[in-house]
């Protein structure tokens, strides 16, 4: 995946772009920043480092389920997650801007972590929870995400090749 990706990269520096910038579509496998679930470094960490050795940024947006109880989904429902369900409604879609998370975390101001939030806050800058009767999009402390809907189109428009 990461020889694909720049493959494509330098396909488009060729054609002029000098530093192109760059919309991934990834399973939270390949997504997360660091190490995934499978213990190898992850095309979202060599994203990440990528765009820090060209003076960039990257965004890793987290996409869960969390519908009501007794629904298709329930987030609450497995137990290393319901820090995560607990903030998140269940009626609308919402972004949760974790950097200020990892923040805490990195001071020691956040206790009782399990190992797998821990590894969503310092994987991911945001975990969106798509209830599946998509409604209103509401965001916390994320102007990132203020412009979702434009996000969510150009992701459902891009190629079968991942372009």
């Amino acid at each position: 995946m990461k020889w694909l990706f720049m493959y494509q990269y330098r396909k488009v520096q060729a054609a002029g772009e000098l530093m192109p910038k760059v919309l991934l579509k990834l399973g939270h496998y390949h997504a997360i920043r660091g190490r995934s679930w499978s213990n190898v470094l992850s095309v979202g960490n060599f994203i990440s480092e990528f765009a820090k050795s060209n003076d960039m940024d990257s965004f890793h947006l987290a996409l869960y389920i969390n519908n009501a109880s007794g629904d298709y989904g329930v987030l609450s429902s497995y137990p290393d997650y319901k820090p995560l369900a607990d903030v998140a409604p269940t009626d609308k879609w919402t972004v949760i801007d974790l950097r200020p998370l990892q923040k805490y975390a990195h001071a020691g101001k956040l206790t009782g972590l399990n190992s797998e939030i821990r590894r969503i806050i310092f994987g991911f800058d945001g975990a969106d929870n798509r209830w599946r009767f998509a409604g209103n999009v509401q965001t916390y402390g994320c102007p990132v995400m203020k412009k979702r809907e434009a996000v969510v189109a150009a992701l459902s428009d891009s190629d079968d090749d991942g372009r």
